[in-house]
């Protein structure tokens, strides 16, 4: 299953916390510990975003209006990135790209840092979808999650890997 994340391509199933890949690379204590630092984060940021049908206040986390399990920002996954031997934890990332090349790129990436994307809007018949300009302030919701739960990483090398 290849997904694009951050503009960079790579199978994410074989880096996943559960893979033997992932603990030949790190060890099976660091595989463990980074494993736990990304479920945490993970579920830190599942948990700030609410299903409502009114935005959110700026600086809040944005609200979910989707109550599809997929096409929703509640869809976040975690993996290891093999180049910096890191977690990398996010919103799965669509093809449904803004349309606008300086724009910051999908709505997820939009609500993190605030920014204007031109999109095309949904429609069901095949006529020609118009495109809208949105505007987006900054509604941040993994970088808080990542700030909260910081703090506990240390001890998850503390640990014993079970």
């Amino acid at each position: 299953m290849a997904m694009k994340t951050s503009g960079v391509q790579f199978k994410m199933k074989r880096f996943f916390f559960n893979s033997k890949e992932v603990e030949r690379i790190l060890g099976k204590r660091s595989a463990k510990a980074l494993g736990r630092a990304g479920a945490f984060v993970q579920r830190r940021a599942r948990s700030s975003l609410r299903r409502r049908k009114k935005s959110s206040a700026p600086g809040s986390p944005p609200s979910v209006h989707s109550s599809d399990a997929v096409a929703t920002l509640k869809n976040i996954w975690f993996a290891l990135d093999p180049r910096s031997l890191s977690v990398v934890v996010g919103p799965l990332q669509y093809a449904g790209k803004s349309l606008e090349s300086n724009s910051q790129g999908t709505g997820a990436a939009l609500h993190e840092f605030g920014g204007r994307g031109k999109f095309r809007q949904r429609n069901k018949s095949r006529k020609p979808r118009p495109v809208r300009v949105a505007s987006f302030p900054a509604r941040p919701f993994m970088f808080p999650a990542l700030e909260k739960e910081a703090p506990n990483f240390p001890s998850l090398w503390l640990q014993r890997a079970g």
